[in-house]
């Protein structure tokens, strides 16, 4: 912090620098606005003169207030340019100067009076207004430091040898007080501990060694779960007996609602088991039967593959169906004959027109069927086919054109429009459908085929209310429920004939069985429920649907509650009573609270788990539970699922408080530090 000084090149002007630190830097004289590099001054030799005669000692004369360096103000900030300017030293330079006076002596002066003191250069450089700052260029930095300007009459700081108690008080005043140095430490290690706090705030310290990567925080627990599911859902999968491609809404020019997707060739076969299944569909199979040769003129067994995608529009106007289909055999060049229209010259593509529908020929043996007045849009959709809707674009990339009958639909748009929905008396089905599957799922897809054995795929897209896993265990319980139901409604239907009233009889174990034979799986994006069953199982359905169908529309269905209402008082009084009850146990992954909160529900009882408990041994409640027990008693459910955990130092139990009628789910050292019951679960 010692000041120099330095001569201008250009005019010989002598030039006080205050610190040392701006030499090798770049300056500018203030009398001739020269630009100089400032660089160490030379030194001067110094001859030492006898004095001819003893010198008197003359007594030093005290510092007067006011006449030491004082602050003058630059020029104009107009005038400035981005070169400092150092004011003229004085014509005298001192022999012997002494140290310069603390920071805090200066800056009490500079306080107590305007026009003297010795100015505060990083004070000055806070004056915003009143002081000119001086710009040092550098190649890296550019700092800015204020202008000082000396006065002249101030008389020399020199000190004599022979100044006694005078030098040893300022020498002992700079003793007591921090030098500059130790402030400026100060105040930088004060920036760098901000800085560096910034910095690991916002970056964790990095205790890898250089070059290496930090090992990702993986949950080991949820990584397990996650491929039991993809492993899962990948083996329901190949259970499917087909391998084909997904299917497309290739031809058709506007996005639909509703697809149904057939292989009638394979479905109107002489095949006896198809044969069979066709005839247990009744007025249905007849329906569709009908509607296909109407918009193809070409029978069913003549189509290989077809599609219809339903379009809805308003709230009260009838749905558009659009109709894509190939034939087994290649057509002949007049074919155009049999859709009876006439040829639309203005389009491009080859669109035959009549009073009922367009035809849009593709090739001899690929065809495009729309309403008539749509030609336009039909020709145009041979180059740029309508994009599938986003609810249904999951379901279309997981189906198998291959299949006999593919049926997927948006649910919100089924119900809106239920009095358009195939059939006048499937209304009411739609209806009921739409209730009964709740309102976690927004789209669903059925895939059937019939050969070898009867395979039935579902899959189920949730809202974005819910997820696959709580639609997975939705529909086990619904499904559950189902069988009891149809018990209930079945009960009070009186058939005309001995052989309806048997298989509307059996029809409950039907769906019993259909229940069995399906496994529960999740993956992503949906839902997927396979069932495989004998072969003979498809007609069966078939045909106890059909037939309990037609029957629940004459029977007066208002009887099923008052019959089923005594049923609520079959729960037992006693939780030990409850603990007896049937309950089906299929769980695909489920999480230890959910498969804990199912039993509850199903035997009518509060069962809760004691976290803290099951915390402090190690336990959680998303563990993982994987049985298939079937239909069980619900103490042998709770039993299945402690002994997993038994051989844990601190196992799980249950204790049960009939008082509240409660289970609660707890550990052995929790249950007997609290004086709570334990319930014995194993036979």
């Amino acid at each position: 912090m010692t000041p120099v000084t330095i001569q201008c090149p250009q005019c010989s002007s002598s030039l006080k620098l205050p610190y040392r630190a701006m030499l090798g830097k770049k300056g500018r004289c203030p009398k001739c606005s020269h630009r100089f590099v400032l660089m160490e001054p030379d030194e001067v030799l110094l001859e030492l003169v006898e004095p001819t005669a003893p010198a008197t000692p003359q007594p030093v004369e005290p510092l007067m207030a006011g006449t030491s360096a004082k602050w003058v103000p630059d020029e104009p900030v107009a005038q400035q340019n981005d070169a400092p300017v150092f004011p003229a030293a004085p014509t005298t330079v001192p022999m012997e100067s002494s140290q310069p006076s603390s920071r805090k002596q200066r800056a009490s002066k500079a306080g107590s009076s305007a026009d003297s003191g010795i100015a505060n250069p990083i004070a000055s450089a806070a004056s915003v207004g009143s002081s000119q700052p001086a710009v040092v260029e550098s190649s890296a930095v550019a700092a800015e430091l204020p202008a000082f300007q000396i006065d002249t009459n101030a008389p020399s700081l020199a000190v004599a040898k022979n100044a006694g108690s005078g030098g040893r008080s300022r020498r002992s005043k700079k003793r007591r007080s921090p030098s500059m140095t130790m402030i400026i430490g100060i105040c930088s290690a004060v920036v760098a501990g901000t800085i560096a706090g910034v910095v690991l705030l916002r970056e964790p310290i990095n205790t890898q060694p250089a070059g290496a990567k930090a090992a990702p925080t993986v949950n080991k627990e949820w990584q397990q779960q996650q491929e039991l599911l993809v492993a899962s859902n990948e083996s329901a999968a190949a259970l499917s007996p087909t391998d084909g491609k997904p299917i497309t809404l290739d031809y058709i020019p506007f996005t639909p609602n509703l697809i149904l997707h057939l292989r009638p060739a394979e479905l109107w076969s002489r095949d006896n088991q198809m044969r069979e299944f066709l005839a247990t569909l009744g007025d249905l199979g007849i329906w569709l039967e009908k509607s296909i040769s109407e918009i193809t003129t070409f029978e069913a067994a003549e189509i290989e593959e077809l599609t219809f995608a339903v379009v809805f529009g308003p709230r009260t106007s009838a749905p558009e169906v659009y109709t894509v289909f190939r034939t087994v055999q290649e057509q002949s060049p007049d074919v155009y004959r049999r859709f009876g229209g006439k040829l639309q010259k203005d389009l491009d593509e080859e669109v035959y027109e009549g009073t009922t529908f367009s035809y849009l020929m593709i090739d001899r043996r690929t065809f495009s069927v729309a309403p008539a007045g749509v030609s336009d849009a039909l020709a145009a959709a041979k180059k740029y086919p309508a994009l599938p809707p986003p609810e249904l674009d999951p379901l279309l990339r997981e189906s198998d054109r291959s299949r006999h009958l593919t049926l997927m639909f948006d649910l919100k748009t089924i119900d809106v429009h239920r009095e358009f929905v195939l059939i006048d008396q499937m209304q009411t089905l739609a209806d009921q459908f739409v209730v009964w599957i709740g309102k976690d799922i927004s789209t669903v897809s059925f895939s059937l085929h019939l050969q070898p054995n009867f395979f039935l795929e579902t899959l189920l897209r949730q809202t974005n209310e819910s997820s696959p896993m709580r639609i997975q265990r939705s529909m086990q319980q619904r499904l559950s429920q189902l069988p009891e139901d149809l018990m209930s409604g079945t009960r009070i239907m009186r058939p005309q004939t001995q052989g309806v009233r048997d298989i509307i009889g059996r029809f409950p174990a039907m769906i019993n069985a259909l229940r069995l034979g399906t496994s529960f799986n999740t993956s992503g994006q949906y839902a997927r429920l396979v069932t495989l069953l004998p072969a003979k199982a498809a007609p069966n359905l078939a045909a106890g649907a059909l037939l309990t169908w037609n029957q629940s529309q004459i029977t007066d269905m208002s009887q099923m509650s008052s019959s089923s209402a005594p049923q609520s008082s079959s729960i037992p009084d006693k939780v030990a009573d409850r603990l007896k009850m049937p309950v089906l146990v299929d769980f695909r992954n489920t999480p230890l609270q959910e498969t804990v909160a199912y039993i509850g529900e199903e035997i009518k009882t509060e069962f809760i788990i004691d976290g803290d408990a099951l915390k402090g041994a190690g336990f959680t409640q998303n563990m993982a539970q994987t049985y298939d027990l079937g239909t069980v008693p619900a103490l042998k459910a709770i039993d299945t699922i402690l002994a997993k955990y038994a051989p844990e130092r601190d196992p799980m139990v249950i204790s049960v408080d009939e008082s509240a009628k409660r289970i609660t789910l707890t550990t052995k050292s929790k249950a007997e530090a609290t004086g709570m019951p334990i319930y014995p679960t194993a036979p």
